[in-house]
């Protein structure tokens, strides 16, 4: 990420109140999406849908993959744990990031999702 991003910040914060920034307004939708409200429901299908999965397929996926949608299914369940004890947005974002950088969720456990 480039360091261009915010050249009239200073400027503007200048007038008295301080003046939302762009960083901020995302920052605000980030955290409505990830609200417990938003989230909590599909993260809890997401948790019953690997254990099926998992349960059904994970004898016959090559180990690689297999281990990597057990990671998945770890974060899943860790996120669904942050959200029964209230943990800060920035410990579930985390969390999020992790399965994230494990690719992508299993069709099987995205089909559900979206059928939901």
């Amino acid at each position: 990420s480039g360091g261009a991003a915010a050249p009239r910040e200073a400027a503007s914060s200048s007038a008295g109140g301080p003046t939302p920034t762009l960083e901020g307004m995302v920052e605000s939708i980030v955290s409505q999406l990830l609200s417990k409200d938003v989230l909590k429901g599909p993260m809890l299908e997401m948790r019953g849908s690997y254990e099926t999965f998992l349960g059904a397929k994970g004898e016959s996926l090559p180990a690689e993959e297999l281990q990597r949608f057990r990671t998945q299914q770890e974060c899943v369940i860790a996120i669904c744990d942050m959200y029964e004890r209230d943990a800060p947005m920035t410990e579930i974002m985390d969390k999020l990031h992790q399965m994230q950088d494990c690719g992508a969720p299993p069709q099987e456990v995205i089909d559900k999702l979206s059928s939901g």
